[in-house]
């Protein structure tokens, strides 16, 4: 729901209709002087406005709106909003003594009764907000109870490296130590982020870090929590056990977005950035995206989801990273791994690079990290159709090979020209064709628009 910017205003309408008495919100406008007065006017200093940033119908008169078929309003151009903004000095409470505040209170109390009620301005409401506004930015910064907890969670960590580095170094390089909790979640993290660093720390203190192939093993997980399952590897295995030929089979990347919530189920806390590495806390970021891994059979019919992680963006490195990790455990699996498929977004073309993939020479092929062997890296097919049919759709224009130009108005006017003679010309293009802004996801209206039964 779109919120206004104005401080002072906390105007919500799930009412969309004006003639029902709802309110609109309106975006800033790009001309810098009236997007400068539109900026004064919402009383906030040094700040800028995004592309969602609006205020609401509430703040400008009734002479800078034009409402069509009575049911939305339009903003004219050129309008302002109409408040009176104030800014006020907050005083340090420490500077006022206690004769002070005596003061004030004896001559409030002895001319109350000659002053006469003022009703309440909108920049009375405004000084209020203003003067409670730090305050409640208060909640989002840190304690020194949780600052201390997480630096004292950090030395731990260090603390007991330098151990396991002293007792190899006194044992001549065998110990039997096992490793904590608070030492398997630094692994896992520093890996995750970057396995460059990772491997840079582990030489350093003399492998008191785990191998790779260790950082694997803690990577699965049971019951469904985020990191890759280990009993869909098993079923795998089993698969593959119960089959005389080899399995081929595809591997498939996506992203699902969710919903920004933390939630708490009486033992811990879900809705965080999650990775299989346990963990938690109030200083890490909320997931607003689950990274998928889904094994499809090639020459056997099966799917099944190898893992997923939890996760607020992502870089190709860690993208790759993670390719390398499933693909390692697959192949225990004695499954075949010869594709991956993924959308076409720009942090999935990183990973290409990381992979051994060149996109600009064609180079779609990596090398299996275990086997060698050639893996396709293939582009969704689906999702690649719809960003063209997207990018035609905004750029309006396409040149072909020869020079012509194919134009998205001939589309507009086809449909326009068959709607109002009330017939086909021997093709799908239909008014959602061209119209197809609520219905983005149906990959139809996609390829039927570049079929041959849609020119």
């Amino acid at each position: 729901m779109p919120t206004c910017a104005v401080i002072s205003c906390k105007a919500r309408s799930e009412v969309s209709s004006v003639a029902k008495g709802g309110i609109s919100f309106h975006r800033f406008p790009k001309k810098p002087d009236i997007r400068k007065q539109w900026i004064e006017i919402t009383g906030r200093k040094d700040w800028i406005p995004t592309k969602s940033s609006t205020i609401c119908s509430q703040h400008f008169n009734e002479d800078d709106f034009e409402v069509k078929n009575s049911k939305k309003r339009y903003l004219k151009n050129g309008a302002v909003p109409h408040v009176q903004i104030v800014y006020i000095e907050i005083v340090d409470p420490i500077l006022t003594t206690f004769s002070t505040v005596t003061v004030m209170e004896e001559s409030a109390s002895q001319t109350i009764r000659d002053v006469d009620p003022v009703p309440l301005n909108s920049s009375t409401v405004l000084m209020e907000e203003s003067v409670n506004q730090p305050i409640n930015d208060m909640d989002s910064v840190p304690t020194n109870s949780s600052v201390m907890e997480e630096c004292s969670s950090i030395a731990i960590q260090v603390e007991e490296l330098i151990g396991r580095y002293i007792s190899k170094e006194k044992s001549g390089g065998i110990t039997k130590q096992r490793y904590s909790p608070a030492l398997r979640t630094f692994a896992l993290t520093l890996h995750y982020y970057s396995p460059k660093a990772y491997n840079y720390v582990r030489d350093t203190f003399k492998t008191c870090l785990p191998h790779v192939r260790t950082l694997r093993k803690w990577y699965k997980s049971v019951k469904g929590e985020p990191g890759f399952t280990d009993e869909s590897f098993k079923a795998l295995k089993a698969k593959s056990n119960s089959i005389k030929y080899p399995i081929i089979a595809g591997l498939m990347i996506d992203e699902m977005a969710i919903r920004r919530r933390i939630e708490w189920d009486g033992v811990k806390l879900h809705g965080h950035v999650e990775i299989g590495s346990g963990i938690e806390g109030d200083h890490i970021t909320e997931a607003k995206e689950a990274l998928v891994f889904l094994v499809t059979g090639i020459n056997c019919n099966f799917k099944v989801s190898m893992g997923y992680f939890l996760i607020d963006g992502m870089t190709g490195v860690q993208r790759a990273e993670l390719v390398k990790q499933c693909l390692e455990k697959i192949h225990e699996t004695r499954v075949k791994i010869v594709s991956l498929t993924f959308d076409g977004c720009a942090s999935n073309i990183a990973m290409l690079k990381h992979l051994g993939c060149n996109f600009e020479e064609g180079k779609m092929k990596f090398e299996d990290p275990v086997t060698k062997y050639p893996i396709m890296a293939l582009l969704d097919p689906s999702h690649m159709v719809k960003l063209i049919r997207n990018t035609f759709q905004v750029y309006q224009v396409f040149v072909d090979e020869n020079g012509k130009k194919i134009k998205w108005s001939y589309l507009e006017e086809l449909n326009k020209l068959q709607e109002k003679e009330k017939f086909h010309l021997a093709n799908k293009l239909r008014y959602r064709h061209i119209h197809y802004h609520n219905q983005k996801m149906k990959v139809k209206l996609a390829t039927q628009l570049f079929s041959l039964s849609g020119q």
